[in-house]
This record gives C-alpha cells, structure tokens and sequence, in this order.
C-alpha cells in the first residue's frame, strides 16, 4: 500500500491560496521537511494536496504531523488535515471559503470540497468536519458537544509557538479515532467510540481518495502555521493481511518446488 512520508521541498504536491474565488499569491511555501500553510494576510483559504492517490478501500489508517503558529498570538482560524475521496472532479484544486468556511465548505466564490473527512484544529480546539455530495454544507462535531465530556488536555497549548505533535490512528473495523497530542513533556490521548464518530469517515467512500491540508484565515484571525513531520500511512484489514500473508507463502513455496528441478 502507499503511503506519505514527509513534506520534503514540496516535490509531489499542488498548492494554492484563495482570495473570495481569486487566486492569491501568498500560496503555502515549503521549507526542508515543513509545510507554511497558512500566512498571517486576513480572508485566506488555503490547500495542500499530495498528488498521488492513496488506496484504502476502506483499511484503517495512520497519519502524524507537527503543528506550530509562527505568529504564536494569533494562530490560524483553522487548520485540518483533510481526507478527500478520490471520485471528486479536479481534486488537487479544490477549497473552500475563508474564514468560518475552514477552506472546506463552498463560499467566497470557491466550489469547496465534497466528499471529505477533516480533523481540524480551531486554536485550543478541535473540531471534526464532513462534507457529502454538496459542499455547500458541512456536519460539524465539536469536543465539547457530541464528544462529551470536554476533554481537558492539559499543559497543551497551541497559541504558545511550541510545536505540537498531532497523532491520529483510525481503526475501520471498530470505526474508533485515537487521538493523541504531545507538546515537550506533557500529552493527551483520548479514543473518540463509533457511536461519537457516527458516520463521518465514510464521507470519502472506500476506494482511493487524496490527502491534505485545508487552511484558513478570517478577517480578525490572520495567523501563519508551520506543519511538519508528515506521514500517512494505510493499514491492511487484518482479513486482508492474513490474505497477503498467505499468498506470499504460496509464492514462496512455488519457488522452492521449480528451484529442486534438474
């Protein structure tokens, strides 16, 4: 299966940055490993979108990635890691609006993005989002509503320009989200249960879908965000790793039995 490993120089990726539907030239920019995703200019929706399709028919998955405002007193309105299905027309350009639209939802002019799971950070907060066909709308769950109670993580602090490490590992078959943070010495982990999660990570279906980044900025929050340390990585069913498992001692064998003839 394929997987990301890194934002390298930027090789493999498409970008852009939108100004009410105009394309804008404060375009995310890459550093040696590091993603700027956002900048600190007002009324900004951003995109980062890998290239290459990633294959999960439906396997649970694993991504990580480090978050840090560069503008530590006024981070980005928002930033999420976004998970688009791989049946959407024109995918590496699409966003959202600015603003309160999260790049996701289509405003601004922007057509959005249909179709997608987002695990998005709102400064302290977290926030998942999904759209379906239309993205003229999207289904919002906050922590400190469905996913009652409010998770306190403590001594995690996103406005302090500390890096954050953000650890996500979904597993499909029991539809549970793992989430875990850790800044210096101090981290969180909770496991948000299918019942929380509900349907939300069948937004991007089960055949091949894009991932990426979705950024944005509104009128009173303008802040700069550096990601860094990416990887996302596809998890076989464990039906389907025993089945991968057993064609390779079949191959094997098969080799060893031409191998004896003379």
């Amino acid at each position: 299966l394929a997987q990301i490993t890194g934002f390298g120089t930027g090789t493999g990726w498409t970008v852009g940055a939108s100004y009410f539907g105009n394309q804008a030239s404060d375009t995310p920019t890459f550093g040696s490993g590091t993603l700027n995703l956002t900048t600190g200019t007002a009324n900004r929706a951003y995109r980062a979108w890998f290239n290459t399709p990633q294959t999960l028919n439906g396997n649970s998955w694993s991504a990580s990635f480090t978050y840090r405002p560069t503008t530590a007193s006024d981070p980005a309105e928002s930033v999420g890691l976004a998970i688009q299905s791989g049946s959407n027309t024109n995918p590496l350009t699409l966003v959202g609006g600015a603003g309160g639209n999260r790049a996701l939802r289509a405003a601004d002019g922007n057509p959005g993005v249909p179709n997608t799971f987002v695990f998005e950070i709102i400064g302290p907060n977290f926030e998942i989002d999904v759209t379906g066909a239309s993205a003229s709308t999207s289904t919002r769950t906050n922590w400190s509503g469905s996913f009652s109670p409010t998770p306190t993580a403590s001594g995690i602090a996103f406005s302090s320009g500390v890096a954050v490490t953000v650890s996500l590992d979904y597993n499909q078959s029991a539809n549970t989200l793992g989430v875990s943070l850790a800044q210096g010495a101090n981290s969180y982990s909770r496991t948000l249960t299918s019942a929380q999660l509900g349907s939300a990570l069948s937004a991007y279906g089960s055949g091949s879908v894009y991932v990426g980044f979705l950024g944005a900025n509104g009128g009173g929050t303008n802040g700069a965000v550096e990601l860094g340390s990416f990887s996302f990585t596809p998890i076989p069913e464990p039906a389907a790793a025993t089945a991968l498992g057993a064609l390779a001692a079949l191959s094997f064998a098969a080799c060893r039995r031409r191998r004896r003839v003379f």
